[in-house]
């Protein structure tokens, strides 16, 4: 009797925990019309490149704040989301040569100054509760009347592929802790690079979900990049680690944490002489990024 008892406990032990483990978690944008966020971005580059026998190292930090409002929820449960970039700043020193950049701050004279057109720029898009992004308005308006330089600097920081990774931590089905899902990108407009992500589902409890990621990068821009005249290409690879922490309650990030390696190589003429000339860099950077309710 004391034999069969404690067999019945012991498959009732197992069948509660294959149970547990088969009532997959569906992590989900969960929003509310008139919710607001502030999510702040931090990134801190290291790029050493070799230029003609010389070495010159970057250190560049880039923070931005950008607002995300629900202005509504559509009967498809579908949010109408309003992105409003409310500041950024920038701080580079090259070999000792330093040059920073605020939009809080007016200086015409700065070589950043068409930055500031970034301030308080609102776009427009469609999101569904698994973070797909459509119906973007509001790119086109900001760059328009600017020269291809601006343009091309503007969209590397607003970019309508690269608002839609913003939502890739989010699994397409429900998971489990350990279940592994892949997404991939192109980020078009941002020196053609295609990132591949395997996501890794570390922990999920009733508050908060643990995802950890990895990236293999590919830089393959479609055509050459131009800046000053100079016609560039870039061929490189990179490296991409990290961690997000997910509210469950809204499916909202709380925090991120990711550093990335890059090696690329930049192929241009020598303005000089007119001969091809490679340039070697790499790059080392983290990123954090804090998400906080409004």
């Amino acid at each position: 009797m004391k034999k069969t008892l404690r067999l019945s406990l012991t498959a009732l032990v197992i069948f509660a925990s294959f149970s547990f483990y088969a009532q997959k978690t569906d992590i989900k944008l969960n929003l509310k019309k008139g919710d607001v966020y502030m999510m702040k971005t931090q990134m801190s580059n290291v790029i050493d490149q070799d230029m003609m026998g010389m070495k010159i190292k970057v250190d560049q930090d880039v923070t931005t704040e950008t607002e995300i409002k629900v202005a509504d929820v559509l009967a498809n449960g579908n949010y109408i989301i309003e992105q409003t970039y409310k500041r950024l700043t920038l701080s580079m020193n090259t070999n000792g040569q330093k040059l920073s950049f605020d939009t809080d701050v007016e200086d015409a004279s700065s070589p950043l100054a068409l930055l500031k057109k970034l301030k308080d720029a609102t776009i427009k898009y469609e999101l569904t509760p698994k973070g797909d992004i459509s119906n973007v308005s509001g790119l086109n308006e900001l760059i328009t009347g600017m020269e291809p330089r601006q343009a091309n600097m503007v969209s590397g920081i607003v970019d309508k592929d690269k608002m839609a990774g913003t939502f890739n931590y989010i699994p397409k089905e429900k998971v489990n802790p350990g279940d592994t899902f892949i997404k991939k990108i192109k980020l078009k407009e941002v020196m053609g690079i295609a990132v591949d992500t395997r996501y890794t589902v570390e922990k999920i409890t009733s508050d908060e979900a643990a995802i950890r990621l990895a990236s293999d990068m590919k830089f393959s821009p479609a055509k050459p990049v131009v800046q000053n005249g100079i016609s560039m290409k870039m061929d490189g690879t990179g490296m991409q680690k990290g961690i997000y922490l997910i509210d469950m309650k809204t499916g909202m990030p709380k925090s991120a944490k990711t550093t990335q390696d890059i090696d690329m190589t930049v192929n241009m003429k020598n303005p000089q002489t007119g001969e091809d000339m490679a340039i070697p860099m790499k790059i080392a950077s983290t990123v954090d990024l804090t998400v906080t309710k409004m």
